[in-house]
Formats: C-alpha cells, structure tokens, sequence
C-alpha cells in the first residue's frame, strides 16, 4: 500500500562519490554537502531515513589523497582532513574555503540561523526556533544517526543509532544554495491543490448542519470568499463512558448535529468549498465506533472483549487497516482532507520513530492515492499536521498550534514563518487572531489578519468561547470592513500565490523568503526579522504593534534593497539602499513591490467561493525597470506536471528607460486551463498619463489616477490571444505639491494633537512644500517629534 518508488527514492550515493575505509565512509555529495559515517563494524546504512531518501547526487569532481598521515579530500569548496580514526576534534576537520571557516568534529556551529518548532501550542510569544540547515558560519552540521528507517516496502525500522551519520552543509552564504542541496536530500516540497490558498473558516466549536451551513450562507452573502470548510473535532462523539478514555479521540459522526454526514458535505462542495475533519487519533479505536467491528475483524481481535485497539502507526495490518476502514469511507461521502491535531507525544514503540512523522507519512501518501507517492495518475496529496522534524516539508501543510491571543504572539509569526524556509518547511498555517486566552483587541486581530494575508495559508481560528469567533461581522467598525476587505484580497492574490506554489516546487524556494536568501552579505538583512519576501515580487512589512494612540499609525522600520520600489497599496515611490521608518493608519500595510515587479489578480467584480481561475484577470505592472512574470494555471492538479499540462502566461516588461516601454503578453501549455472569455486590466503604476498602442495600434480605452499615479488599460475579453502593448512615457513621474499637501492634511487630521501645532505645521507645508526645508524647520520648532517623523516619510516617497 506505501510501497516506496524506488525510481524517486534513491538512497544509496554513487560508488564514484564514495572514500571508505574498515570503519568510515566519507561520500562527497556535492562541492558543498558531505556526508560523514563511522561504524565499529563497518557495516554502512544505504537506506531511506526520515530526513534523507536520496544520496543518488550527480558525480562532481574532487581530489583525494593522503600525506603526513591524514587523508584529504579536496571538494574546491570544501577541504576534509581525517586522521581515519574513531572521529575526534583534532582527527576530522572540515575547511570552507569561501569563508576561510574550519569545523572540527564534535563543534557546534556559530550563528545558526533558525528553523522552526513542533509548535506554538500554548504560546505568549516568542519560542526557540531550533537550527536550520544554513548560517551565517559559512556551514551546519546535522546529525541523522538517530532517525527511523523506512525500508524498500514503505513501513518504518528502528533506527541504529550506535553509529556516528553527519552531512556537512559548507555553503558558506550561498543559502538558497544550502536549501536546494538540502531538498535534493530530502526530497522537494510537493506541489499544493490550488484551494489551499483562499480563505480557510475554522473554529473549535460545537456546530450543527443548520448553523454551519447558515454560517457560509452569511459569508456568501457579505460577499467574503472561502474556499475550505474545516469541521473541528464535535463532528464525532464526544460524550463517552470513563472506561473509553476521554472525547478528544473518535470516528463516529454526531448525529444529533449532523444526521446525515453525505448530505452536509454535499452542501459544502455545493458552495464551492474543500472539506476537513479535525481527528485526534491517539486514544485508539473504542468498542463504541461504528468501524470497531471491521476493525476487529482485520486485525483478528474479538469484538465481543470490548477492548480498545490501540493506536499504533509502527503496526503494518493496523495502519491498512485505519485507512481502509475509517478514511477511505468518509473520503467517498466527501472528506477532502483530515487534520490531525494531537498525538500520543514523541515517543512510539519503535526507537527512534516518532510517532507525528508515522503520522504525517502516511497519511500524506495516502491522501495521494496511489501505490507510490509520485504516480502521476494519483491524485495531490495533501495533510494539516504539526511539523515532525527534518524532511516534515515533503507532508505539507502545517498546523502551527494553539497560541495565546496577544501583540507578542502575533510579533512572532512573521519570524517564525520565514525561518522555517530554513528547514524548507514552506507552508505553515498558523491561527488567524490567535486560538484562546488573551483580551479582545479589534485592532490586534485586524493586525492579525493583515499579516496572514501575505503568509502561506489564511485560516481564521478560534476556540469555544462565544466571545471570541472571528467572523468580521463581530468586529467594530472599521475593522468589520478592513477584516473583509483582507479576505477578499486574499482571495485576489490567488493567482500569484499557485504560481509561486510552481515556483517553491520546482526551483525550491519558499513563498515566505527571509531577506538575507537574497542579500547575504548585506548587514541589514539580519537586521529585519519581520521583513521577508513573499513570492518573487514583494516584500511584505506586517505591523505587529498598536498604533500610536496620538498620531493613530503604527511604525515599521524597514530596510529596502538597492532600487526603486511601491507600496502596493498606495503607490509611494522609494529609493531603496536604505533604512526607513514607515507608519500606516489601521487600514494599511507596507508592503513593496520593487520596479519591474508584476503582480497577476483576480479581478473579478464579485469574488465567489473556491480557487477557479479568475476570468478576470488584473496585471499590476510597477515602472521603472524591467521585469518579468510567468503565471502558471492548470486544470488537473497533477502530482508532477509537464509543461504541457499547465498553462504559462508569459508577460514582460521592457523599460526602455521610460522611452516607449513594451508589456508583451504570450502563451504557451494547456490552453484550457485559461477561461476563453477571460477579461485583462493592466494598470500600470509609478507614470504620469501617457499614449498607450496595443499591437501597434492607438487605444484610448485607458484612466489615469492622477491620486494614485496609474494608468488602467481595459482591453476587454482578450482570452488566451498574445498581445503587445507600447507606453510611449513610463518614467517614475512625481508626485504633485497639491497631492502631497493633501496627504499631510489627511495624515495630520487624523493625529490626536493640539489643533494650533496641526495648522503650524500644515502651514509650514504650504510655504515651503515637500523639502529639506520643511523638515529642518519642524525639527527646529517645538513641534512633536514623532509627529514630524510621520510626516518625513513624505519626503523619502512620493505619494
């Protein structure tokens, strides 16, 4: 049933990349990655674990000899000497040439850069991270001696953990480098199904048919999309007799909420929607459930001893037997997927094993449903789980656990997610608004849901209490509104996000991307633990802090690149290669799209549930330099796409230094996968109005938001048909005195300040405009001085 492909999962490293000796075995994987064995009786593990299930690296070149009693091996990147002993500090070093950094064995490295924990459950704040596989060293050393084996027919071994299995990561700061190395190990992150992306509703609370469905009815009709439904643990029998443990566990539909269990996940699909059960599987199957019987009777036990099967994934007959009869049936009346909340702790009854990665194994191979996990005729796998350890990305998504409502929780997230890139575990998802405790703060969990609309997964949360579900119509004005008005751009940003879903499969990097992957020798990168990238296009600055209750925004301090960029919001222009305080009102966030950036939408008028490829399409195109996007779709969601099975519209934008700059469209792939009737707005942002020409032709089907500083060019239901598009001025246009004015008196309106320092400053505004001026004359006056610092943003962006 798991059998393991063993076309995919090769173990076992070529005979040419291999120096052994009685004891050892050294295997040069890459000019960057070794692995270290030492044995007593010489006997090396060539088998799957779980961090490791390819060791098949391409040949590289590299020296190795012996002299003065030590054998080297020469990588070019990377020098081993050993003295072909039992390993020692003294006998086995490892040299990182680019840095001019030595290891030696048994040290831990400097700097380690994070990855992630097995959760946040019960978290105020801020956790340990643990160690990812990259530093700032230059090198990580992990250790897999004590991680289970899984063997050539798919089921777990105990680990031999009496023996010494080390893989020297010597990227120095090459860390994307260190990751794809890393994936090449462990095996990539397999592609998402596309609905993940939208808009998640969960919520641990005793639902009926009738409310559930009268819940998404109320999201419909306030025009709030969602695509998955998920059904925490009341959907089974709770209620149980003491000698049957506790209600956290069961298999068996509440009929008093849900009489007929098909029916409602019918209604679910009906609207459009993906559905998941929360399942807590470590108490067993109890004589009570309706499977006990078919249980018995597969595993040979007698169904009238009234005992509880004990939940044991190490069992071969038992997990067949748990999927045959429990999931397999529920999936066939509509069950998409299962969450799996809850496990009997980290200890299972094979050494080395822990039970969440038996867990999240299976029932990741399962969810594909073929024989072996990389059938093209099987389906996308997919589980929610909590992460289990190195190589938990290739069982995606995660479950982040149940965190305390506060500031602190919510600071933490966005460090917490980009670190996780570091042990390639992509695709958390965390809690919106956080799970339990805590105080209501209407502005906290506007803040909350703001951040997650630019993480991997967006799932609103919360526990039982009736005072704390996170529907956004039990929320104050305006945060009603702005919680919506999040949702619905999540569910805009869809198309981005599938394609960077492509992106994180097939080139390895994560859509939440700390800022040091691509600038690592640039100081400030470290600097700015909650700045990250999010896809290839933006950088993402989610306030994580109240607003000033005086000047009603909130500060980021954010460092941009060296460039030019906008905030997608409200188009101010920076010049990068600097650090910036920036300050947002309740309604906005900072989030930058570098010139050139392309930035694909769903434009419908009305948003609708599920994750169709949108027949209304916006390309948000940002001047200033070239750029280029390939939007990917498909139909089918197949495990491992060609390209012929997905279509790829390739769009471009060449500068041309502002001079008749050219956005060319074309198309390739799967055509079906684009709606024939599809509707295309491009709006380009950062220009002054100017003449736009489709194909060579004048077209004057354009609006120019002179506010906003972009044009909007209709071209109507334009479908799959390739097409150009000549802007004859494109250069970053600045922006008016009267528009800047006018931000400064929106800016100061809002502030809670004296009414007389408003109008000095507005006045100050007047006479001298935007300049070096204005500034040195309110820092010389007795005006606030963080009142002034919201306004010098002014003067580093337009607006």
């Amino acid at each position: 049933m798991f059998k393991l492909n063993q076309d995919k999962f090769n173990p076992a490293a070529k005979a040419a990349s291999v120096i052994q000796g009685d004891k050892y075995r050294i295997t040069v994987l890459s000019k960057n990655l070794l692995r270290f064995e030492y044995q007593e009786d010489g006997e090396f593990q060539d088998e799957v674990t779980t961090m490791v299930i390819n060791r098949d690296f391409p040949e590289v070149e590299f020296k190795s000899y012996r002299k003065d009693g030590l054998l080297y091996v020469d990588t070019g990147d990377l020098l081993l000497s050993y003295d072909e002993e039992e390993p020692t500090a003294y006998g086995l070093q490892i040299r990182v040439l680019s840095s001019a950094v030595n290891w030696n064995y048994g040290k831990k490295e400097d700097s380690n850069l994070g990855g992630t924990a097995r959760t946040l459950d019960t978290i105020d704040g801020a956790v340990d991270v643990g160690r990812g596989v990259i530093s700032r060293s230059g090198y990580v050393v992990i250790d897999d001696a004590n991680s289970a084996i899984i063997d050539g027919d798919g089921w777990f071994q105990a680990a031999d953990n009496d023996r010494v299995d080390l893989y020297f990561f010597g990227h120095g700061r090459d860390y994307q480098g260190a990751i794809n190395d890393f994936y090449r190990l462990s095996g990539p992150t397999p592609l998402l199904p596309r609905f993940v992306f939208g808009n998640w509703w969960s919520r641990y609370h005793r639902y009926d048919e009738e409310e559930y469905m009268d819940l998404m009815q109320k999201f419909a009709d306030k025009d709030i999309p969602l695509s998955v439904a998920v059904i925490d643990m009341d959907w089974h029998i709770t209620e149980v007799e003491p000698q049957y443990l506790t209600g956290w566990t069961g298999y068996t539909w509440n009929q008093d909420l849900f009489p007929d269990p098909e029916r409602f996940l019918a209604k679910l699909h009906d609207l459009g929607l993906k559905t998941t059960l929360n399942v807590h599987p470590a108490e067993g199957i109890r004589p009570f459930e309706v499977q006990y019987e078919n249980m018995c009777k597969r595993l040979g036990k007698n169904p009238a001893d009234d005992e509880i099967i004990e939940f044991d994934f190490t069992d071969q007959d038992f997990v067949e037997a748990y999927f045959e009869e429990i999931n397999h049936r529920y999936e066939e009346i509509g069950v998409d997927f299962w969450w799996i909340d809850w496990q009997q702790g980290t200890v299972s009854r094979m050494e080395g094993l822990d039970p969440l990665w038996a867990l999240n194994h299976f029932y990741y191979l399962d969810s594909c449903k073929s024989e072996f996990i990389d059938n093209e005729a099987g389906e996308r796998g997919l589980t929610f789980s909590r992460y289990a350890g190195l190589g938990s990305h290739r069982y995606p998504v995660g479950f982040s656990g149940d965190t305390v409502i506060s500031w602190e929780s919510l600071d933490f997230q966005p460090f917490f997610t980009s670190t996780a890139s570091n042990v390639g575990y992509t695709w958390w998802s965390h809690d919106v608004g956080g799970h339990f405790l805590g105080v209501k703060n209407d502005e906290l969990t506007s803040r909350w849901v703001q951040y997650s609309v630019f993480s991997p997964i967006f799932r609103l949360h919360s526990s039982d209490n009736p005072f704390m579900s996170k529907e956004p119509w039990n929320y104050s004005e305006p945060f009603e509104t702005i919680i919506s008005e999040s949702m619905r751009l999540r569910q805009r940003l869809i198309p981005y996000l599938y394609t960077m879903n492509y992106r994180t499969a097939l080139e390895n990097k994560a859509l939440v991307m700390p800022m040091y992957y691509v600038h690592p020798e640039r100081k400030e990168a470290y600097h700015v633990p909650n700045e990250y990238y999010f896809g290839s296009e933006l950088i993402a600055c989610p306030i994580t802090s109240p607003i000033d209750p005086e000047t009603q925004v909130a500060k980021f301090s954010v460092w941009l690149p060296e460039g030019e960029y906008f905030d997608i919001f409200n188009h101010r222009h920076y010049e990068g290669d600097k650090n910036i305080n920036v300050y947002r009102n309740i309604y906005d966030v900072p989030v930058f799209a570098k010139a050139g950036a392309i930035l694909p939408l769903d434009n419908a008028e009305k948003l609708e549930n599920g994750t169709a490829n949108p027949e209304s399409l916006l390309l948000k195109v940002f001047t200033g330099a070239d750029g280029e996007f390939n939007l990917i779709e498909d139909n089918y969601e197949l495990i491992n796409p060609s390209e012929n099975d997905y279509a790829c519209t390739e769009i471009k934008y060449t500068y041309n230094d502002g001079v008749n700059s050219v956005l060319s469209v074309d198309l390739s792939g799967d055509f079906a996968a684009i709606p024939a009737n599809r509707d295309i707005t491009v709006e380009l942002v950062g220009v002054r109005d100017t003449d736009v020409y489709l194909n060579g032709e004048l077209f004057t089907n354009t609006e120019y938001k002179e506010d906003r500083q972009s044009l909007l060019i209709n071209l109507g239901q334009i479908g799959n048909e390739a097409f150009e598009l000549v802007f004859t001025d494109s250069k970053i246009a600045e922006c008016s005195d009267e528009i800047i004015l006018e931000e400064v008196f929106n800016i100061l309106n809002r502030m809670q300040i004296d009414y007389e320092m408003k109008r000095r400053i507005l006045n100050e505004y007047k006479r001298n405009g935007n300049s070096n001026k204005t500034l040195s004359n309110l820092y010389a006056s007795n005006a606030d001085k963080k009142v002034i610092d919201v306004l010098a943003e002014l003067f580093y962006a337009g607006v």
